[in-house]
């Protein structure tokens, strides 16, 4: 809910099993409950390992936690980016 027309993302960064360092991207929306008003859902739209950097788009993008993100799609805004 942090902007409509894009999705939220997280990076992770792990290793794989061979130990070599990896960086996966989670790409989610979040949304309110129609029907309860106390509950979300967090949807994943793509979840993938990164074969480069991030994009210089994302490397700008405004940073939020996950709780500013909820707490905005509870209140029914969106958070400018």
């Amino acid at each position: 809910m942090a902007n409509e027309d894009q999705l939220n993302f997280v990076t992770v960064e792990t290793t794989t099993e061979r130990g070599t360092p990896a960086l996966y991207a989670v790409f989610f929306k979040v949304t309110k409950d129609k029907l309860r008003a106390s509950r979300l859902t967090l949807r994943v739209q793509s979840a993938y390992m990164l074969d480069r950097k991030l994009s210089k788009q994302q490397l700008t993008a405004k940073r939020v936690k996950l709780k500013g993100i909820l707490r905005a799609a509870m209140e029914g805004r969106t958070i400018r980016a």
